[in-house]
């Protein structure tokens, strides 16, 4: 079995964060043609919504090991094989 990753992933949200900054700043700081092509304009809508969305879904993801339940077996319990 894969045990579960000890601590949150912090170097994926950041790539994912860095991502985000990418096209803000060139919507911003750019050459004005993502604001006058409305193709570019919507390619970085999507470059801006994706990122958001993965940084948005690993910090709704809980951040220590914990169990989905108060009646899940863990690690230590035995299984049961009459049933």
């Amino acid at each position: 079995m894969v045990r579960p990753p000890v601590t949150p992933p912090y170097l994926l949200i950041l790539f994912a964060t860095i991502h985000l900054l990418w096209p803000v700043i060139e919507i911003t700081y750019g050459d004005n043609k993502v604001v006058r092509d409305a193709g570019a304009w919507a390619l970085a809508m999507v470059n801006i919504l994706c990122p958001v969305a993965f940084v948005w879904i690993a910090g709704t993801l809980p951040l220590r090991v914990e169990q989905p339940g108060l009646k899940v077996a863990g690690h230590r319990d035995v299984r049961n094989w009459n049933r």
